[in-house]
């Protein structure tokens, strides 16, 4: 075919929309590609998804750790998670009455699976329970300065590479494109969750594309 359609659905019209395309990208993991192309054979099960758990806290007051500053990325010692950001670090202001951070975990181990499972069928209160716990370590009074907790999991937060699979064959059958007509491009297709890769991923890809369809870059 000379073209490819693509179905979007239109949330705010309730309807949907046919694109028609020389080229299509998708930016999105392989699991979800599956879903959408479930004929293209994949080896989705060399793929391994770290679920992640991250919350925000609202603070009302936050003193400095060991009398240094907060910094922008601030990790636990010991800690089950991989610390904290001050979602703040590019106010300006002189003072504040709330202070809010971000709280990071990938939940690794053998079993991916269950702890994705785990993520889901455990409550709230008990990840609230878990991080308080885990950020208690740095900060032990941090539970009476808690003004709000807001968290959301994530089943597949991150790809996690294991021995074999940055260089296997299941990776370099996902990146291939279809027909020269749908490309794929997503961070998981590096085998690292950075977002320098994701970056990579959809440049290098989209460069390539243009060129197949012949649009060059313009002077000046």
């Amino acid at each position: 075919p000379e073209s490819v359609d693509v179905k979007v659905f239109d949330a705010a019209r309730n309807e949907s929309v046919l694109f028609r395309a020389e080229k299509v990208i998708l930016a999105t993991p392989q699991f979800i590609n599956q879903r959408l192309m479930p004929w293209r054979e994949l080896d989705l099960a060399a793929f391994h998804y770290a679920p992640w758990l991250v919350a925000t806290l609202v603070l009302n007051q936050f003193p400095a750790s060991s009398g240094m500053p907060l910094s922008w990325d601030n990790v636990l010692f010991k800690g089950r998670g991989l610390g904290y950001i001050n979602t703040q670090h590019q106010s300006v202001a002189q003072q504040n009455s709330r202070f809010v951070i971000t709280y990071y975990c990938a939940l690794d181990g053998p079993d991916l699976v269950a702890q994705r499972r785990e993520l889901y069928q455990k409550d709230l209160a008990h990840w609230q329970q878990f991080i308080l716990d885990d950020m208690r370590m740095a900060h032990p009074e941090i539970e009476s300065w808690l003004e709000s907790m807001d968290i959301q999991r994530w089943g597949h937060g991150m790809i996690s590479p294991v021995p074999g699979f940055i260089f296997g064959s299941a990776l370099a059958e996902a990146q291939k494109s279809v027909g020269n007509q749908i490309y794929f491009a997503h961070s998981d297709l590096s085998g690292m969750s950075l977002f320098e890769e994701a970056f990579h991923q959809g440049m290098a890809i989209a460069g390539h594309c243009l060129g197949k369809v012949g649009i060059k870059k313009q002077p000046g």
